[in-house]
């Protein structure tokens, strides 16, 4: 028997009720590019009940967002890679244990430390700081003991890698910015270049 009523959305096939009350899912590590928003299939809500009897579900977020904006000359974005830099998973298989009146508590064990944002045709970003494109990703909560690395994938095949060391700790219903300038070439494979990404313009909240 349980304690309570647990529920879960969006609906997810893999996700499970374990025998300790916590819920079984798998997260998964890829996810597609939305204009001006994120994936809202990927944004996971759990609710707990405070005992068998009530039947009244308030549903709390279990992830975290983070807003990349980017902006540069004539450039196409195909995909973006958000990872931990020392290898915390933040994909595979997890638990989460729900929780009436505070956010879930999550615990990974999946081996996949990385989240994929995509666009199959490419997303040409913005050429000024003022107009740079966001892309978002649904985080579920981690500490990153060495934080992050970013890496975005040129259209064209060029990428450009960017560190994000102050950003160490995604948490539940909080989301974080961080802008960069992208130089990836666009007549073939290639590094960009200039120092970006030394994570100093990581801002709490949008």
């Amino acid at each position: 028997s349980v304690s309570a009523h647990y529920a879960l959305y969006p609906y997810n096939y893999t996700a499970a009720l374990t025998s300790d009350e916590y819920i079984s899912l798998t997260l998964t590590a890829e996810q597609e590019y939305v204009a001006g928003g994120y994936a809202v299939t990927k944004d996971i809500m759990v609710a707990a009940t405070l005992s068998t009897s009530d039947f009244n579900f308030v549903f709390r977020p279990l992830c975290g967002y983070v807003c990349v904006k980017l902006w540069g000359d004539d450039q196409n974005i195909k995909s973006i890679t958000l990872a931990t830099t020392a290898g915390e998973p933040i994909a595979g298989s997890a638990i989460i244990k729900a929780n009436p009146s505070a956010a879930p508590h999550c615990m990974i064990s999946g081996a996949t430390n990385a989240i994929k944002l995509s666009n199959a045709n490419g997303v040409a970003i913005g050429t000024t700081e003022a107009t740079a494109t966001e892309f978002w990703l649904v985080v579920p909560p981690v500490a990153a003991s060495e934080g992050f690395t970013l890496t975005v994938n040129g259209f064209y095949g060029g990428k450009q890698e960017i560190s994000l060391p102050s950003l160490t700790a995604i948490v539940s219903g909080e989301s974080y910015t961080t802008t960069h300038q992208i130089t990836i070439p666009t007549n073939g494979a290639g590094m960009g270049v200039g120092g970006w990404g030394d994570g100093g313009n990581i801002e709490d909240g949008i």
